[in-house]
């Protein structure tokens, strides 16, 4: 009868451990995801925070060249349409020798300069798996 008293012990101690085991378990998954969530919002955060001065940047470098061309055909007594246009007669692709247009940053053209040789290209033409190199 004892023995068998001592077998019921070990039992329930066994058990009781195994449920604190899982509960631990269950516990540690618990604060994993929790980090894991935590680290995702703030990783979230700083991405917001990058695109918002990326965007304040934009605007003050539009403002800047707005305040800039304005100035300029004061100075120069021609309006600011003119000067844009003659701004964007400036730029020829050296892919398709094709001039800029007054429009282009409103259509989305992005321009691209090269350091090494003084030439501009359209956006869409470096994307061409040619490689442009003088």
């Amino acid at each position: 009868m004892e023995k068998k008293q001592q077998e019921k012990e070990k039992q329930a101690t066994v058990e009781c451990r195994k449920i604190e085991k899982a509960e631990r378990k269950e516990q540690g998954a618990a604060e994993a995801q929790e980090k894991r969530r935590a680290r995702e919002q703030k990783k979230t955060e700083r991405a917001e925070k990058k695109k918002r001065e990326e965007e304040d940047k934009a605007e003050r470098k539009r403002l800047r060249d707005e305040r800039r061309e304005l100035k300029e055909s004061q100075r120069v007594g021609m309006s600011a349409s003119e000067i844009a246009a003659l701004r964007a007669r400036q730029y020829v692709c050296s892919v398709y020798d094709r001039h800029g247009k007054v429009d282009d940053e409103e259509n989305g053209i992005v321009w691209f300069g090269c350091d090494a040789c003084d030439r501009w290209y359209h956006d869409c033409c470096l994307s061409v798996s040619k490689a442009y190199v003088t």
